[in-house]
């Protein structure tokens, strides 16, 4: 082989391997990457498969005290966690409108590009991401930031602190359900 093929080659290589197992920004936006792309096409358990594990197992345990709220209205909560997490997005998405619905108008015209990476630390990225799509005739555009954290071995998604605020929700709904207290008293 030449030498200028193979140093074209070796310097090639690592914009062909990134994925959620390379340290730094480019694995975070890889993980990122497939997970809107999942998110888009509505496959909800590669969706989840990106998730913190532990976040996913977390989220579980709320989807079961919610369970526990609205008899009536829950999915299954028995079971894998991240099963279960796939199975309420489904559930969500679903309630929300049929694929040719507004959230399926939304998903399947999901237009989403990276716009860099903002790290904090070897173990904590923000990915912004410009994304648009279309809804009710009309187009939406916006710019976010999507938490992933490298584990030591690859880089997951995180619902950055979401879980808390959704559980703290909860619990107060289950207080004003009691007859208990409301909201807490500013202070």
């Amino acid at each position: 082989m030449r030498p200028a093929l193979l140093a074209l080659l070796v310097a090639a290589a690592p914009a062909f391997a990134q994925d959620a197992t390379t340290p730094g920004a480019p694995g975070a936006e890889a993980v990122v990457d497939v997970y809107i792309e999942a998110f888009a096409t509505r496959d909800y358990t590669a969706a989840v498969r990106e998730l913190d594990p532990a976040e996913v197992a977390e989220f579980a345990d709320l989807l079961e005290e919610l369970a526990l709220l609205a008899p009536e209205n829950a999915l299954d909560t028995k079971g894998e966690p991240a099963k279960v997490v796939a199975g309420f997005l489904e559930q969500m998405m679903d309630m929300a409108g049929p694929a040719g619905g507004i959230l399926g108008e939304a998903m399947e015209s999901l237009d989403a590009e990276i716009l860099g990476t903002v790290l904090e630390g070897d173990s904590l990225a923000h990915v912004v991401a410009r994304s648009s799509f279309a809804m009710m005739g009309g187009s939406v555009a916006r710019v976010e930031a999507t938490t992933a954290r490298w584990t030591g071995t690859r880089w997951v998604v995180t619902f950055g602190g979401q879980i808390a605020t959704l559980r703290e929700g909860l619990q107060m709904g289950l207080r004003m359900r009691e007859g208990g207290e409301g909201l807490p008293d500013p202070e």
